[in-house]
């Protein structure tokens, strides 16, 4: 039903707080000059606390240059939620002069909140002419030497929205001289993560001599974006030999994606040391290695991944130890699998496809229930990322099996997971084919039991 104006208007002097506040939203939905207009006198103007801080909210949402007007004069407001939320809004509208004379001023508040919200409005500010932008920066300049180290911290996070030479080195310098150890890990992640880029590459690779681990792997990490093949012949490969498995695992991550920039002898280096971590039992090590050697050359390990899969998931075995066998299985398996098989199922043919879901649909017909959110997931993955449909059928039974045996052990983890896959993704990628009398049934199956089992959930749920 279309929203009447007038009626509208009229509503936002009623008595009654509920009814003002649904004129509010009233005009937010219209979005007019005229309906900005009112909803601005009422951020400065009705009794209710309520009312200013709801139309303040929704015209800061819509933003533009009529509100600025408003919310200039909200900033005098008795109550803080409503003056912040007004500096906030100012700071991407705000022009030039607001930014100078409005704005900048607030960071000499006596109100700590105020301060804060004005350093982030500013930081928002596009308009912010460079006489007002000189004086800002000597003010985050000088937060960076302060002795609370959360001020420093936030300062960091301030001045990476100004992407400068000079806030480099003052960042960068951070890194080397700061003393607390939060302070300069954050600078590196703002070099490698916010700015990126060859102007941090001089000042990460020297930090990559630095003994604080984090930063060597945010340098790692950042390397991996940059690198060319000098820098992965002189810097990354010899990180394969690490003391640490972790920095080891980065560079695996780093060099699999600089694979491109190396040299016939870097890439012959680089696929031994895979090759005989293919097996490893150090989860990070194993599963870097088997991403990298399935992203470089698929043909010739997927089948060799899959192997794998058959071998080292023997289920029977395993029960036997019962309750709690879940968590004593190999951690590289439980937590790395599916996403590794994500990466399969990008280049793995049919035949190979087929093995994998065989091998599902084995290990869901001889698990104990605990062990279905696993296995699903892989299942999962595979059919929201299979363009070809004609293993979805069977991926079904999958999740049927998983979710009648699930509702029977009354296990609430597998039994969303099998729902929300039944209910919402199996027709997905259905648009343009036709439906066959096979999958005409599957989704009559859906449409039988989704009602009844979702009053079982309501029921276990109830009882948690």
């Amino acid at each position: 039903m279309a929203i009447d104006f007038d009626r509208a208007a009229r509503r936002l002097n009623d008595p009654k707080q509920g009814e003002r506040e649904a004129a509010l939203r009233d005009l937010y939905e219209l979005k007019t000059e005229a309906a900005i207009i009112l909803m601005g006198e009422k951020v400065v103007a009705d009794r209710s606390k309520s009312v200013r801080l709801l139309a303040a909210n929704l015209l800061a949402d819509i933003g533009g240059e009529k509100a600025v007007g408003f919310f200039v004069k909200a900033l005098k407001d008795p109550e803080i939620e409503i003056r912040k939320t007004a500096i906030t809004a100012l700071g991407p509208v705000a022009d030039a002069d607001t930014c100078r004379k409005v704005l900048l001023p607030l960071l000499e508040n006596r109100l700590v909140e105020i301060r804060k919200t004005a350093i982030d409005a500013l930081c928002h500010c596009p308009n912010m002419d460079s006489e007002t932008e000189a004086r800002f920066l000597d003010f985050l300049k000088e937060r960076l030497e302060s002795s609370d180290k959360d001020e420093r911290l936030e300062a960091l996070t301030e001045l990476s929205s100004f992407k400068t030479g000079e806030i480099i080195d003052l960042i960068g310098n951070k890194i080397f001289k700061d003393r607390s150890k939060a302070v300069k890990e954050k600078a590196a992640e703002i070099l490698a993560f916010k700015f990126g880029g060859e102007e941090v590459k001089d000042c990460l690779l020297r930090a990559l001599t630095s003994k604080n681990l984090e930063i060597q792997k945010v340098t790692v990490i950042y390397l991996g974006t940059v690198a060319d093949g000098e820098i992965c012949k002189d810097i990354l490969l010899p990180l394969l030999g690490h003391d640490s498995d972790q920095l080891k695992a980065t560079a695996i991550a780093a060099l699999s994606n600089r694979y491109k920039e190396m040299d016939e002898e870097s890439r012959a280096h680089y696929v031994s040391f895979l090759e005989n971590n293919f097996a490893s039992d150090d989860r990070d090590i194993w599963s870097f290695s088997v991403r990298a050697l399935t992203l470089i050359d698929p043909e010739n390990y997927i089948d060799r991944f899959i192997d794998k899969l058959t071998v080292k998931t023997r289920l029977p075995d395993i029960l036997d130890k019962g309750e709690g066998w879940y968590w004593n299985y190999p951690e590289i398996y439980r937590v790395e699998m599916p996403g590794l098989i994500n990466i399969i199922i990008d280049h793995a043919d049919q035949e190979q496809l087929e093995k994998i879901i065989h091998i599902l649909s084995l290990r869901i017909e001889t698990t104990p229930v605990d062990g279905f959110n696993f296995y699903g997931s892989i299942a999962a993955n595979i059919l929201n990322n299979f363009t070809k449909s004609f293993r979805a059928a069977e991926i079904f039974a999958i999740f049927k099996r998983c979710l009648l045996q699930a509702s029977r052990n009354q296990d609430m983890t597998a039994w969303v997971g099998s729902l929300a896959f039944l209910a919402g993704g199996y027709f997905s990628f259905h648009d343009n084919t036709p439906i066959s009398e096979e999958e005409l049934q599957n989704h009559l199956w859906i449409k039988q039991n989704l009602n009844p089992t979702i009053e079982l959930f309501k029921e276990l749920l109830q009882k948690q």
